[in-house]
């Protein structure tokens, strides 16, 4: 597909409807929202783009779009010329890009200072626990063999009670995540057991509405029988004395002649 300014508006208005440059960047987030650029673009008539096309027009465009302001910046010493419609959108991606990474990166950082403070601490503990009688008393410095005795086995015994401590502050932590496993389990369970149970009761009330509808319409045909029989017995006299009324006026009417 040739790339023209029109279809550069819509790809730079897409990727600025699904805020994707708001995600972290090489985040599965910001993937996913790249997607469904290419998702929105190939629905209209006439786009075919896949997901390394779209990125890299993007990209193409940012970094001509960041030249060209330098060399505006500079010639002029200042800001550019009136920007159009998706010159402005590409401007407002830009630095919403820049500042995501500058976020992340910072994240980074602090991330990589806490693990650095936590392995300094860790070597410095296993260096302690490690160390010999003659390393301990060259650490401690000068003092009574008395005094660098009582440092040493205090230093030792701080120690081992920060590390029995961490120990069970990771397994009361440990304990905390398993319990609420458990009862998560068990929430789940109970959930399930509540649903089999409507959907029994469920069932044995349509049952029981089944049987209720046939014992009704047993008892309903044996009456049925029973009009019926007696519909046919008032046919049987209403005809019989219609017979009767019909001889006797013939009768009379033989008598007359």
């Amino acid at each position: 597909m040739v790339w023209t300014r029109e279809k550069d508006l819509v790809l730079l208005q897409e990727i600025a409807a699904e805020g994707v440059m708001h995600q972290k960047p090489k985040s599965r987030d910001k993937g996913c929202a790249w997607q469904k650029v290419v998702d929105n673009i190939n629905s209209l008539p006439g786009y075919e783009v896949s997901s390394r096309s779209v990125r890299d027009r993007y990209n193409n465009l940012a970094k001509k779009h960041k030249v060209k302001m330098g060399k505006e910046e500079r010639a002029t010493g200042g800001g550019g010329g009136e920007l159009s419609e998706w010159e402005s959108i590409l401007e407002e991606l830009i630095e919403i890009n820049e500042e995501s990474e500058q976020r992340a990166a910072e994240e980074n950082h602090a991330k990589e200072v806490l693990v650095n403070e936590d392995k300094a601490k860790a070597i410095e503990m296993r260096k302690r626990a490690m160390e010999t009688v003659g390393e301990t008393k060259s650490r401690t410095g000068n003092g009574s063999k008395e005094e660098k005795r009582r440092r040493s086995a205090s230093q030792s015994l701080q120690w081992l009670q920060d590390a029995i401590k961490s120990k069970q502050f990771q397994a009361e932590e440990e304990r905390k995540a398993q319990e609420e496993e458990r009862k998560e389990r068990m929430e789940e369970r109970k959930a399930i057991q509540e649903e089999r149970q409507r959907r029994e009761q469920e069932t044995s009330n349509l049952f029981e509405q089944l049987q209720n509808q046939q014992y009704s319409q047993q008892q309903q045909q044996p009456q049925f029988q029973i009009m019926k029989q007696f519909m046919m017995q008032m046919l049987e006299q209403q005809q019989k004395q219609s017979e009767t009324l019909n001889h006797s006026n013939f009768t009379m009417f033989e008598s007359c002649r």
